[in-house]
C-alpha cells in the first residue's frame, strides 16, 4: 500500500503537531487525536466488530481519555468518518495498547499497521523498553498482523475476556 503525506496546516495543541493526512489514491486518511466527542462512534465500531456486544462503556472511554497516567488515544478518519482508534498507556519504561479498532468494512487496509506504527513511536518517546498488548485467542488476523510488526507471544491468560471468557494471548515486543 503507498500512502503518501500531505501538509496539513490546522495546528493540534493536544499533541503539538500538525495532523498527519495520508493519501491512498482518492481517500484521504487522517489520523488524529481521540476526542470524548468521538466515544459514540467509537462504542459503535466496536459493536460492529463484536457483534453488537459492547467491550467498553462511555465510562470507559471517558476515564482512559482523562488519565492522568502519560496515554495516547488516536482515531483514524476515511473520507471525514471516524473508522477506527487506538489507545495505549506508558509507565515505567513500558507502553501498554489498551485497545484497537477497525470498522469491519475499513479493516485489511492497513489503517491498524499505521496506528500501531504511531503508538510504537510516542512509546519510544517515552523511553520505553517494551510495548505489550492483549490479544483473543480467537483473533487470529490481529494475531498474525501483530506477529509481523514484532510482537511475540508470551503467556496465555484464562479467561480474560469478561464477555465470554475466552482467553488471550498477552504478546510484547522489544522497542
Amino acid at each position: 500500500m503507498e500512502l503518501k503525506l500531505k501538509k496539513q496546516t490546522m495546528w493540534n495543541a493536544r499533541n503539538k503537531s500538525f495532523p498527519r493526512v495520508l493519501h491512498k489514491k482518492e481517500n484521504p486518511i487522517l489520523i488524529r487525536s481521540a476526542e470524548e466527542t468521538d466515544i459514540p462512534r467509537l462504542m459503535a465500531i466496536e459493536r460492529a466488530i463484536y457483534q453488537y456486544r459492547l467491550q467498553w462503556t462511555k465510562a470507559t472511554f471517558e476515564r482512559e481519555l482523562r488519565s492522568d497516567i502519560p496515554h495516547l488515544y488516536l482515531v483514524v478518519e476515511w473520507d471525514g468518518e471516524v473508522v477506527g482508534f487506538i489507545g495505549a498507556r506508558f509507565y515505567e519504561a513500558r507502553g501498554h495498547i489498551t485497545n484497537l479498532a477497525i470498522h469491519p468494512e475499513y479493516q485489511r487496509r492497513g489503517l491498524a499497521h499505521l496506528l500501531i506504527q504511531r503508538v510504537e513511536r510516542k512509546a519510544k518517546f517515552y523511553h520505553c523498553k517494551k510495548l505489550s498488548l492483549q490479544v483473543r485467542t480467537s483473533n487470529m488476523l490481529a494475531q498474525k498482523l501483530y506477529r509481523s510488526l514484532g510482537f511475540r507471544s508470551r503467556r496465555y491468560l484464562y479467561h480474560y475476556y469478561e464477555d465470554n471468557g475466552e482467553n488471550a494471548i498477552y504478546m510484547e515486543k522489544k522497542l
